[in-house]
C-alpha cells in the first residue's frame, strides 16, 4: 500500500463499492484491503473506510488507535455507534447522505499524503550489531541536509537514545509521559516538547524510570501515521526482537549486520523472516575486511545486496558513552543513504518485492 493510498475494507460489497467511488471523487487512490490481515496495512493507510462487519474483525487483531478513520453504514445502528467507539473512528457515514460531509469534512477532506515522508525502521541482525549507531547517523545525515527529520527510539530496553546525545537530563517529551493521563493524547497530532539534539531533528526517546512504568497509550507505527504528514523522513531504531507488523508498516528496512560469521547468518535468518513483510529490505554491514567477512561473503550468505558499508570505528563506542556520538558520525558514509531514502519517497512499499522476494533460502 503507497502512503497516499485509502483502505476499503468493508464485507459490505456495496458499501465497498460505493467507498471506491467517493475516493476517486476525493482524488484517492482506493486500496481494497483484508479485515484479517489488519495489521499489514492499518497504520500506512494515508484514511481507512470500513464497515461494522470489517471493524469487528480488525479490532479483535489489537490494532493501535489512528487518525482518519470512518465507518460507514447504511442506517447507523446503535452497534454502529458502539464499534466505531472502541477503533476510535472520527466519523459514523451514513451513505448516501453523509457523502458530502465525508468528501468536504470527514476523513477523506484533504486526506492526500503523496508526499508525505517515509518511514525507516534500523533492525538489529544480533545483538550488538549497531542498529542505534545507524538510526542516528542516518537521522543525522537526513536534518544536516535540510530534512524535517524524527527519530524515534522505539527500543525500551535500549537505555534511551538521549544518552547518546548527552541529553539525559534535558527537559522534553519521551515515551513514558505518553501513558496514564497522557493515554488521551490523540494520535492525529504529535505530542509538543520533544528533544531537538540537532537542528532539523526531533527525538522521542525512552528514559531511566526507577520503577517500572505502564506501556505507552500508543506504539510507534500509530506515532508515524501522523508524523509522515510533517516530515520528510522518520528513523525508527526498532528492538529485538522486533515485531513483524510493525515492520510491515515502514517503507524501508535496514537490516543492520556486523561482518562476522555468527552475525552474518543471524541476518540470514532474520531476512528470511522480514521478507515476506517488507517491501524493502536493504542490507547495512559494519566492520568488513581485515580479516572479517567481506561485503561479498554477505551478499552471498543473505541474497541480498549491501546498500552500505561502514567501517569500523573503536572510538564510536566511546563517544555514545560521552554523549557525543553525533560528532563521531559526522565521519561515516551517512549522508549518501540517507539521500537515497529520502530521493525515493514517493515510491511504493511494494516497488522491490518482487525483486527480493525468496531470496535466501
Amino acid at each position: 500500500m503507497t502512503v497516499s493510498s485509502v483502505a476499503v475494507c468493508c464485507d459490505d460489497l456495496g458499501l465497498m463499492s460505493e467507498a471506491r467511488r467517493l475516493c476517486a471523487a476525493a482524488g484517492l487512490d482506493a486500496e481494497v484491503t483484508a479485515a484479517h490481515d489488519a495489521t499489514r496495512w492499518w497504520s500506512s493507510a494515508v484514511a481507512v473506510l470500513l464497515d461494522t462487519v470489517a471493524a469487528r474483525r480488525v479490532l479483535s487483531q489489537g490494532v493501535d488507535r489512528r487518525a482518519r478513520v470512518a465507518l460507514l453504514s447504511r442506517r447507523a445502528e446503535p452497534d454502529d455507534w458502539r464499534i466505531a467507539v472502541e477503533i476510535g473512528a472520527e466519523q459514523v457515514a451514513v451513505l448516501p447522505t453523509d457523502e458530502r460531509s465525508l468528501l468536504e469534512h470527514g476523513v477523506l477532506a484533504g486526506a492526500d499524503r503523496s508526499g508525505a515522508g517515509r518511514v525507516v525502521a534500523c533492525v538489529a541482525a544480533s545483538g550488538g550489531a549497531g542498529a542505534s549507531t545507524v538510526a542516528v547517523g542516518v537521522a543525522l545525515a537526513a536534518a544536516r541536509q535540510g530534512r524535517s527529520t524524527l527519530l524515534v527510539d522505539a527500543d525500551p530496553a535500549g537505555g534511551g537514545l538521549d544518552l547518546v546525545f548527552g541529553l539525559e537530563r534535558s527537559v522534553g517529551v519521551r515515551w513514558p509521559d505518553l501513558t496514564g493521563e497522557a493515554a488521551s493524547w490523540p494520535p492525529e497530532t504529535l505530542p509538543a516538547g520533544l528533544l531537538h539534539p540537532a537542528p532539523g531533528l526531533a527525538l522521542l526517546s525512552w528514559d531511566r524510570p526507577a520503577e517500572p512504568r505502564p506501556e505507552p497509550a500508543v506504539g510507534w507505527p500509530a506515532l508515524m501515521s501522523t508524523a509522515r504528514a510533517t516530515h520528510d523522513l522518520l528513523v525508527v531504531d526498532v528492538s529485538r526482537p522486533p515485531d513483524l507488523r510493525e515492520l510491515a508498516t515502514a517503507d524501508v528496512v535496514l537490516l543492520v549486520v556486523r561482518a562476522g560469521v555468527r552475525s552474518t547468518v543471524a541476518a540470514a535468518q532474520l531476512a528470511r523472516r522480514l521478507l515476506p513483510v517488507c517491501g524493502d529490505l536493504r542490507v547495512v554491514a559494519r566492520g568488513t575486511g581485515r580479516g572479517a567477512l567481506s561485503r561479498t561473503d554477505i551478499e552471498g550468505a543473505l541474497r541480498l545486496p549491501v546498500t552500505v558499508e561502514l567501517p569500523e570505528d573503536p572510538r564510536i563506542a566511546s563517544a555514545a558513552d560521552d554523549g557525543q556520538l553525533a560528532r563521531a558520525l559526522a565521519r561515516l558514509p551517512f549522508d549518501a543513504t540517507a539521500s537515497g531514502l529520502c530521493e525515493t519517497r514517493g515510491a511504493t512499499r511494494g516497488a522491490t518485492r518482487g525483486a527480493t522476494r525468496g531470496r535466501p533460502e
